[in-house]
């Protein structure tokens, strides 16, 4: 592996109103990003979370008090988060590249976040990568509003629901949306040859179905990138 990251716990609210949650969720990402520090982590993942109440605006107005909140705590730590996009299911900022954007503008620490971009939620939520013209205006929408160099991870799934759902549904690689032509896409790219990714498909009793989705992951690789062998 040339590459290990974390992601924090889902119960981390920045995006919420005030409330019990949201003022553990602050200390609680301050600790997290310590024991990121002791082992090594580039990276932490992060849902950004919504506002119920008053929307996006306001729950990317309280995301970025909560990180410049614990950016000031860890001045010290190498350790960046990247926020993770959404489908924009509900009042659930980050389905647009613009959000982020918008957060990495108006922090004080402007050179600590970044994004990952999860595929299934990226589709939901528009994006289309299975054909080239699709996929070039995607990348095209990062690069613009963020620089290539801000993205650093790409969480694997398919999606259950159709483009534009905006609908948050896993589904294994190369089942569902948008199929295994994006992903061929994606591992094709060489803007993204060192940019890590994980498996973020769905996790049943069989232990099986990490191996059987490495296996199509390795194989689309593979015409890509022969050294890797065929499976």
């Amino acid at each position: 592996m040339a590459c290990v990251f974390g992601h924090t716990g889902d119960l981390n609210t920045l995006g919420a109103p005030p409330s019990p949650n949201r003022q553990k969720s602050i200390p609680s990402l301050i600790h997290e990003i310590g024991r990121a520090d002791a082992l090594a982590l580039p990276f932490l993942m992060i849902h950004p979370n919504a506002h119920p109440v008053h929307g996006e605006e306001v729950a990317l107005a309280n995301i970025v008090a909560g990180l410049d909140t614990d950016f000031g705590a860890t001045a010290g730590s190498r350790v960046r988060i990247t926020l993770e996009n959404t489908a924009g299911q509900g009042s659930f900022p980050g389905y647009r590249i613009g959000h982020p954007a918008a957060l990495i503008g108006q922090g004080r620490s402007p050179d600590r976040p970044g994004i990952c971009l999860e595929t299934a939620r990226f589709f939901a939520a528009s994006h289309d990568g299975r054909t080239e013209a699709g996929w070039e205006a995607a990348v095209h929408e990062v690069e613009s509003s963020l620089g290539l160099k801000r993205l650093l991870g790409f969480p694997l799934k398919n999606s259950k629901k159709p483009l534009g759902s905006r609908i948050d549904r896993h589904e294994h690689i190369g089942q569902g949306s948008p199929g295994r032509e994006a992903f061929r896409r994606m591992v094709d790219d060489p803007r993204f040859a060192t940019t890590p990714g994980c498996l973020e498909t769905p996790k049943p009793e069989d232990s099986h179905a990490d191996r059987k989705n490495l296996a199509l992951w390795r194989s689309l690789a593979a015409d890509c990138y022969p050294k890797l062998g065929k499976v």
